[in-house]
């Protein structure tokens, strides 16, 4: 039985559809991959970020697709679109059942029954190698759960499975290469050891180490529950049981030695865990010992400033840590607390960014994410994350994220009932979350984060300052000012 997977993701790393390749190809099934990052689309700059794919793209992908008995797609919200053109197509010209998994159809079952034949809420791996077995036997597939499924007009909804407790059960992602395909610009062709090395020295972690990383996760679920995140929905969907769950670090290792072995080309490894420090200082030392002795590479991961402490980052920086992510956000104790639902203090913010800097001859300038375009945010609240920044230490670099609302979330639920949103589709699904708003204090924004001088700052968000120039009448003056922003890090580095 032949089955194809579909990643629109721009980001090849698909570690979902991966790991169901692997255990799919342990079961003796013959698995086809298809990375379909659409370039041209992730580089626009229209603040609609409406992804469909050329018509060639579609006709090649339908032949691709056509020996298959069953063809996997994961999407995010961002993605539907896309998805939705593509199961159009295919089912057009294929009688081949499609299922769609990833956060989008576990968050919008029913929705996406409206496009794919049966929709996988959840984590996937078990529910695709029970739907195979079963399609392979020719025996009914209603009952599987985690799919829900239409039949005679009805829905039907299977109940969710346990989270898989034990990670080390799991097979590590496929990267055999081995009927897997790519879309570049002249097409859709196969995916050699050539164009693996240019799709990860594409990701965005890669671009900023200058160096081709191999992504991967040494964890499932994330400590936090913020009101603007997946993980809020997630958490909910599996009440009762242990959400965060850790790889040994032996496993971890393993896949890291094969990856460098397979791959000479990778040059870091890229942990896109929620959050890699949430663990004990124990676990990250014994990691750190493994790691520098079997592996010796740099790396990158992402930690939140209630769980960096000095004795992690010294664990990790003798290893090889290299770059640093921290979700920051807001300054505001109020949005922080009251909206987010963050259980995270401002001297928390300082103290972790205190002992990032620490290591600053070690590391690159550490990432710190700040949410902007917050429909709940008043003038101080912002104006109290600006505060927050001047007494972080340089160097670091801001990524800025226009805030999405997405279906499923405490803070969507709560911005649909107060009237915030009334388009999922423009507000939502096509929009773009690194275009902000074009405003006075989102400019002050792109200007630090281009390294403005803290006088500067200190000037620009003066109470007297911000009353003069904060107004909406002046936004339309604002927009020719962010093209320019970007010559402040020549002025000023």
């Amino acid at each position: 039985m032949k089955i194809t997977l579909i990643s629109p993701y721009p980001d090849i790393a698909s570690l979902g559809i991966r790991i169901i390749s692997s255990l799919l190809k342990q079961e003796g099934f013959i698995t086809r991959l298809v990375f379909l990052p659409n370039i041209t689309a992730e580089k626009s700059r229209k603040p609609q970020f409406v992804y469909l794919y050329d018509q060639m793209v579609v006709e090649e992908l339908i032949e691709i697709c056509g020996d298959s008995q069953l063809v996997g797609m994961s999407l995010m919200t961002n993605y539907f679109e896309g998805a939705v053109q593509i199961t159009k197509a295919i089912k057009e010209n294929l009688r081949i059942p499609i299922v769609w998994g990833g956060i989008h159809p576990t968050i919008r079952p029913e929705e996406c029954l409206g496009h794919a034949d049966i929709v996988c809420l959840g984590e996937g791996e078990e529910a695709m190698l029970e739907l195979a077995r079963k399609l392979n036997a020719g025996k009914s597939y209603h009952d599987i759960m985690n799919l829900w499924l239409k039949r005679d007009g009805c829905i039907i909804k299977n109940p969710l499975r346990p989270l898989i407790q034990d990670l080390d059960s799991l097979p590590f992602p496929d990267y055999d290469l081995e009927s897997h395909y790519i879309l570049e610009d002249d097409g859709i062709g196969p995916l050699d050891e050539s164009l693996l090395q240019k799709a990860l020295a594409r990701g965005s972690i890669s671009g900023y180490m200058n160096m081709v990383a191999y992504q991967t996760m040494a964890t499932r679920g994330c400590p936090h529950s913020c009101t603007y995140c997946c993980n809020n929905t997630l958490r909910n969907l599996y009440r009762g049981q242990k959400y965060v769950r850790r790889r040994s670090v032996g496993n971890i290792i393993d896949e890291l030695r094969q990856a460098k072995e397979r791959f000479p080309v990778i040059q870091a490894f890229w942990f896109s865990d929620d959050s890699f420090f949430a663990t004990s200082d124990k676990e990250i030392r014994k990691f750190s010992e493994i790691y520098r002795d079997k592996i010796g590479l740099p790396f990158f991961c992402l930690g939140s400033p209630t769980t960096i402490n000095e004795r992690k980052m010294g664990y990790l920086i003798e290893a090889g840590l290299h770059c640093i992510q921290m979700g920051v956000q807001t300054g505001s104790r109020r949005v922080s607390k009251e909206i987010y639902h963050r259980r995270i203090s401002n001297q928390q913010v300082i103290n972790a960014a205190r002992i990032i800097n620490t290591y600053r001859r070690e590391l690159l300038p550490p990432l710190y994410d700040f949410i902007l375009d917050n429909d709940y945010e008043t003038e101080a609240d912002i104006l109290a994350t600006l505060r927050l920044i001047l007494k972080l230490r340089r160097p670091y670099r801001l990524q800025l994220f226009s805030l999405v609302l997405y279906p499923g979330t405490e803070l969507y639920d709560q911005a649909k009932k107060d009237g915030i949103i009334y388009d999922d589709m423009d507000q939502i699904y096509r929009k773009r979350y690194h275009l902000r708003q074009k405003t006075y204090l989102n400019l002050i924004f792109s200007l630090v984060r281009n390294n403005l001088p803290t006088f500067v700052l200190r000037l620009l968000i003066d109470k007297k300052i911000v009353n003069m120039l904060n107004r909406k009448s002046l936004d339309k003056i604002y927009g020719p000012m962010f093209d320019l922003a970007g010559l402040m890090k020549k002025w000023f580095c």
